[in-house]
């Protein structure tokens, strides 16, 4: 057993050790000496969607307008309000499997029906098409996520042809497109659905967030994007149930996009080094992967180890004190897979992989970790 005294490595959340720039955190001090607390408007600060509007044309290629967009509690919060307002109780929600877990928690509150697509795993995580198209004609809407969580992967471009396809074919279909880990890619490019979807992006709404490429998990800013009148209806959704995003947070956020090109520079080198870690820690030990090429997520096959997911997560923690997601969070059939978190300091994540391989491959279980 381990020894329930000593502190446990959490692979498990994907929380980064990253913080926020320099900027976020001195703009949000001088702004509460300076007594800038209280209540913003409906729809967010209006220079941070003024800012935002001109990010989204400078980096993701979609043309918008401050009034566009929607300063969010969190990313989460703008999925869910949009949700909120295009859907009606027993709508069908087209969701990728796997997927981030919130997306099914949020569809069994608003009494929605989800409808897996599955991701290959042999094919680069290609969308299955064929279920896609088989629930789509009844679908009021379809959740795309890339670069996913927990998989790792980044959508190709020629993807897109097939989602507008779909979208041609099926009118009443919006896609929601969750793009949070856009600033966070080691291999190809990113792609936002709306930046080229001609008249199709007036059923696109994009969904983005300071949390991961700001390492702003705690401040809750995400903002999305969508075209009038359906970012009115948004913003009112929104502004109705929660408010406004902390007006400390959105100052923070305002001075984040202004800082440095060198911040995003050192967070991609560290999260190559850490991601180059739990791979050879990985492989040494044995555990089947495939290399991720967004965010700071592993997905890992542990099927060779006799051991169902949550078994293998409960066992891990028990025996050496590590923290991993069993991947039935996301999926449930991935009862062969785990997901580990990379976005942690690199002696933390190198001991955690050392243990989890070591009791993975039978040295560990059942004996005291010292």
């Amino acid at each position: 057993m381990i020894d329930k005294d000593k502190e446990l490595i959490v692979l498990s959340v994907g929380d980064p050790s990253y913080g926020p720039p320099a900027e976020s955190k001195n703009a949000a001090a001088y702004m509460l000496v300076r007594g800038r607390s209280g209540y913003l408007p409906p729809g967010g600060l209006p220079e941070l969607r003024e800012a935002l509007a001109q990010k989204l044309s400078d980096q993701n290629g979609i043309t918008a307008t401050a009034n566009e967009i929607n300063v969010t509690v969190g990313a989460s919060l703008g999925l869910y309000f949009t949700m909120a307002v295009i859907c009606e109780p027993n709508d069908e929600v087209l969701i990728p499997d796997p997927c981030f877990p919130l997306y099914r928690s949020m569809l069994q509150t608003q009494r929605l029906t989800p409808f897996h697509y599955s991701l290959h795993e042999n094919n680069s995580y290609v969308p299955d098409w064929g279920s896609l198209e088989s629930v789509a004609k009844t679908a009021r809407a379809l959740i795309w996520n890339f670069p996913s969580n927990p998989l790792g992967a980044v959508a190709r471009q020629e993807w897109l042809k097939r989602l507008y396809d779909l979208l041609e074919r099926h009118p009443q279909l919006y896609l929601i497109s969750d793009e949070v880990y856009e600033d966070l890619i080691f291999h190809g490019t990113h792609y936002s659905p709306a930046a080229t979807a001609g008249d199709l992006s007036e059923r696109i709404i994009s969904i983005f967030s300071f949390s991961k490429s700001y390492g702003m998990t705690g401040w809750r800013v995400g903002y999305i994007h969508a075209v009038e009148p359906l970012a009115t209806e948004i913003s009112k959704s929104h502004f109705g149930a929660a408010m406004s995003v902390p007006s400390l947070a959105q100052f923070a956020a305002v001075a984040a996009l202004q800082a440095p090109a060198s911040y995003h520079q050192e967070i991609r080198n560290f999260l190559t080094r850490n991601r180059k870690l739990a791979l050879d820690g990985l492989r040494k030990w044995k555990l089947r992967c495939l290399e991720p090429e967004a965010g700071f997520f592993v997905w890992v096959n542990i099927s060779d180890c006799g051991l169902d997911a949550l078994t293998f997560a409960a066992g891990c923690e028990e025996d050496c004190g590590v923290l991993v997601s069993p991947g039935t969070n996301f999926s449930p059939g991935a009862t062969d897979y785990i997901r580990i978190c990379f976005a942690v300091e690199a002696e933390t994540l190198a001991k955690g992989i050392d243990l989890l391989g070591r009791w993975a491959n039978g040295s560990l279980r059942y004996t005291k970790v010292k």
